[in-house]
C-alpha cells in the first residue's frame, strides 16, 4: 500500500481521549501522514481540554466541523454536556474551535457531501488538502 496516497478518517472522538490515543497510535504505526477528523470532537464528558489539546499538536489532522462542535459556539443550550463541556474550554481552545481549526470552506458533513455531485474527487481531494489550517 502506498502510504502517501493513504487518509485515515475518524469521527465522533465526543472528548474520549483514551479512544483517541490509541487510534492515533494505530494511524501513526501505519505511516499514515494525512487524518481527517469528519467532526463531534470535544461535545463529550472524558476529557475535553486534553482531546482539544492532543487535537492542536498535530497539524496533519484536517477537521471538519460536526453539529456538536457548532454547539460549543452558542450561549446557551439545553444539554448536561454541554453545560458540563462550554465552561472548561479555555479562551485558546474556544477561539480554535471559533476561527475554525476546522476546514474553513466546509461547515459539517453534509454540506461537504452536497457538493459531491459538482466536484471531482480528486479535485474535491486536493481541495480539502489545500485548506487545512
Amino acid at each position: 500500500m502506498n502510504k502517501d496516497y493513504t487518509i485515515a478518517v475518524i469521527s465522533d472522538i465526543h472528548s474520549n481521549i483514551y479512544a483517541l490515543e490509541a487510534v492515533l497510535s494505530d494511524i501513526d504505526s501505519r505511516g499514515i501522514k494525512t487524518i481527517v477528523n469528519l467532526g463531534d470532537t470535544l461535545f463529550g464528558p472524558t476529557d475535553p481540554i486534553k482531546t482539544a489539546e492532543l487535537i492542536l499538536k498535530r497539524p496533519d489532522i484536517i477537521n471538519i466541523m460536526g453539529n456538536c462542535d457548532r454547539y460549543l459556539l452558542q450561549e446557551q443550550m439545553e444539554s448536561v454536556t454541554f453545560h458540563y463541556v462550554k465552561p472548561v474550554l479555555t479562551p485558546e481552545i474556544h477561539d480554535w474551535i471559533q476561527r475554525r481549526g476546522y476546514l474553513k470552506i466546509y461547515y459539517s458533513v453534509m454540506e461537504l457531501l452536497s457538493q459531491m455531485t459538482n466536484i471531482c474527487w480528486r479535485k474535491l481531494l486536493h481541495m480539502v488538502l489545500l485548506k487545512r489550517c
